[in-house]
């Protein structure tokens, strides 16, 4: 019985213990990455502005619905989390910003940002902002999804849509 009371004792403890890490994280992160595309702005503009042709493009999306507006979207990852979006605002070709909520319990914003270069390129500079209130959740982002892992692949997809086109 003291052997099965310990092991209770030593559970919470453990519980506790992964409880408190994840309130020690920040409820909201933010992650910006800044990169260089071979292709003219307005080109990659375009694929990133055509939300419902990137689930072609993206390794990380299994299929993307529209509403009639056009303005909001939900994407399923191929993991099976849903994500709702809207637009904010559209600039063409400068920027683009969404919000983003999942019932999973995190929500926030992303950015992006198209400058052309004098040799006729794109830098591009995502930023995204993440809320996830729940400390189990914020736990669970910084092993699963930690600040900026989306935009890095985001960016390697794109890059490689944007070689496949150049074809």
């Amino acid at each position: 019985m003291k052997f099965v009371l310990f092991g209770v004792v030593v559970l919470i403890v453990i519980v506790g213990a992964v409880f408190a890490y994840g309130a020690s994280l920040p409820v909201e992160v933010k992650a910006e990455r800044t990169q260089n595309l071979n292709a003219p702005v307005d080109k990659v503009y375009a694929i990133v502005s055509d939300v419902a042709g990137q689930a072609a493009w993206r390794s990380d999306v299994g299929n993307v619905r529209m509403s009639a507006d056009g303005r909001s979207w939900t994407e399923e990852t191929k993991q099976g989390v849903t994500i709702a979006f809207e637009e904010v605002a559209r600039m063409p070709p400068t920027r683009l910003e969404i919000d983003f909520t999942s019932p999973q319990g995190f929500s926030g914003r992303w950015v992006g940002v198209f400058a052309p270069t004098p040799d006729g390129k794109t830098q591009i500079t995502f930023t995204e902002t993440v809320r996830t209130e729940s400390p189990i959740g914020r736990l669970m982002q910084q092993i699963f999804a930690p600040p900026g892992a989306h935009i890095d692949l985001y960016l390697k997809d794109l890059d490689a849509a944007l070689r496949v086109e150049a074809r």
